[in-house]
């Protein structure tokens, strides 16, 4: 019995120098081995992230009382390949108050919503003071980097 256990105890204590010594060996370098755009060996994803040019924040005080919200992006891999929908976050401060889903409008190519003030918690003359994050993503779940815009008004 206490000839297992020696054999046990030496096994154990090999384990942890064979394995030290084959830490950070490996084939993958972490480097983009090609130069295509379906980027599946490791290379950066932001290269591939769709991206945010333009996003709207509008409060409509009379007589709708509505925000409305618009975006237009691009996609390094096709505008086809944009989400149909996208995200608007809007902040007070570092407080997340509300989110909502705009929809992609095919034939103006931009992401449009309309929300009531009550939804998105911020009455239009509190509009300036409020931050809007809009992102998009692609249909390969590649997400654009926000972009922060103030809340205007009539």
């Amino acid at each position: 019995m206490s000839t297992n256990w020696l054999l046990a105890a030496l096994l154990v204590g090999c384990g942890d120098a064979i394995t030290a010594k084959n830490a950070g060996e490996g084939s993958d370098s972490g480097v983009d081995a090609d130069d295509d755009s379906s980027d599946t060996d490791g290379g950066p994803a932001g290269e591939q992230a769709p991206s945010v040019s333009y996003a709207q924040a509008y409060c409509e005080a009379a007589p709708a009382r509505e925000w409305t919200f618009v975006v237009t992006a691009s996609d390094p891999q096709g505008n086809d390949s944009l989400s149909t929908t996208s995200t608007v976050s809007v902040y007070s401060g570092e407080e997340l108050l509300s989110e909502h889903s705009l929809s992609l409008d095919t034939a103006s190519q931009r992401y449009l919503a309309g929300v009531s003030v009550a939804d998105v918690m911020v009455s239009c003359p509190e509009a300036a003071v409020h931050q809007f994050s809009f992102t998009v993503s692609d249909q390969d779940g590649n997400v654009s980097d926000p972009k922060i815009v103030d809340g205007v008004t009539d």
